[in-house]
């Protein structure tokens, strides 16, 4: 089996993660799901917890600190006057109780220490339009939420797989880039609850292209009916109150890539190096997910000589248990090895598999340990069965 094909999946994929890469923006995405509740919703309680995605961007302004988030009976009560039909304002028609300038860059939002109508002068509990903070926020990603071995490809006699090696520390190499990216953007980019005050303005976009904006308390079923997408901005009007992001969730496309040591048994010899998993796929449940795996390893043998063993899998991941952060779950997988050493090259069928562990840092991000046991067919004793083994470590972005 060429090495091109074997590794020219995994170039793709970590060029595509790389090239899309981006900043987390200002902008936040409410899922349609999300918008339909709101919108049933009395408007003196629809801000109280909002489910918002973050979107992918330029980057931009701070947002704009809107100080404690406050219980739902507190919202409510604090804002009942919305539920008023001539409580909201229209976009751009700011109403003030007292005689406070403008201001002019935030959107249709009040200055600090107004009042919305009808309500008993508490000011929203702070709910003014305020000045950037010049603290970190999620739009400048400061937010929370075995054997070792030389990794040697080039002495001894490794049976004409010197280009073989090169091309897999290449691969690694881009592999390991494509995750860090991943992980600063995808991987820390919010996706959990906020609270909103009733008049923050929300950006509709329909289904051809037109975008017209009006306040939360607005907002109504048929609004939601002609749009076809809602963002809000962290840094327009009255910002956001920052509750909790959502636990980890891998429903949808997983990348994981992973570094550690390898040890590889046959009835002649053993030898230990490194060893790395990458791997693209899917989850249709948070629990469960098939993921393509591409597993390069190498290194000397005792005789320093060197050796690789490389291989490419369907593998299977199954999550049952967790504890707070921590998730325990199991894999197994199936495919072929290349095996290349001083005895030449071969190639046969490989099934194995172990156990993972996962520590959730964000909804879309995690640590992740695993421990393999893979039974291939590439002993150079008269085709036998051959084990290797990793224990690796590294990221997951979902």
């Amino acid at each position: 089996m060429s090495s091109r094909p074997l590794v020219a999946l995994v170039v793709s994929v970590a060029y595509l993660a790389l090239s899309t890469t981006g900043c987390v923006s200002n902008e936040y995405v409410i899922p349609r799901q999300e918008l339909n509740r709101l919108s049933l919703l009395p408007p003196s309680q629809r801000g109280a917890r909002v489910h918002v995605v973050q979107s992918l961007g330029s980057g931009g302004d701070l947002s704009t600190d809107s100080g404690q988030v406050m219980s739902d009976r507190d919202y409510a009560d604090e804002f009942t006057a919305y539920d008023q039909p001539t409580a909201v304002s229209e976009p751009g028609d700011v109403r003030l109780d007292i005689n406070l300038p403008l201001n002019v860059g935030g959107g249709s939002g009040r200055t600090h220490g107004s009042t919305a109508p009808g309500l008993s002068g508490k000011g929203g509990r702070g709910w003014g339009v305020r000045a950037p903070s010049s603290g970190g926020t999620p739009s400048s990603g400061s937010r929370g939420g075995g054997g070792g071995g030389n990794f040697n490809f080039s002495g001894g006699g490794g049976g004409g797989g010197d280009d073989l090696a090169v091309f897999a520390i290449i691969v690694v190499a881009v592999a390991i880039l494509a995750a860090a990216g991943l992980a600063v953007t995808e991987g820390l980019r919010y996706d959990g609850v906020v609270q909103l005050h009733p008049e923050q303005l929300v950006h509709l976009k329909g289904a051809e292209g037109a975008e017209r904006t009006v306040p939360l308390a607005a907002l109504t079923p048929a609004d939601v009916a002609s749009t076809r997408e809602v963002l809000v901005m962290d840094n327009e009007g009255y910002g956001f109150r920052f509750d909790h992001r959502r636990p980890l969730d891998r429903k949808g496309f997983a990348f994981k890539v992973d570094l550690g040591s390898l040890e590889s048994l046959c009835t002649c010899y053993s030898a230990a190096g490194l060893a790395s998993n990458i791997q693209f796929g899917y989850f249709p449940h948070h629990r469960f997910g098939l993921l393509g795996t591409l597993t390069l390893g190498g290194g000397t043998n005792a005789l320093n000589q060197t050796f690789q063993r490389h291989s490419a899998n369907i593998e299977a991941q199954v999550f049952p248990l967790q504890l707070w952060r921590v998730h325990l779950g199991a894999f197994g997988h199936g495919g072929k090895q290349v095996a290349s050493d001083e005895f030449g090259s071969r190639t046969g069928a490989a099934f194995g598999g172990g156990a993972i562990l996962e520590l959730a840092l964000t909804t879309r991000l995690a640590l992740t340990g695993r421990m393999d046991y893979t039974l291939a067919h590439t002993s150079p004793v008269d085709q036998a069965w051959a084990s290797s083994t990793t224990l690796t470590a590294g990221l997951a972005i979902y």
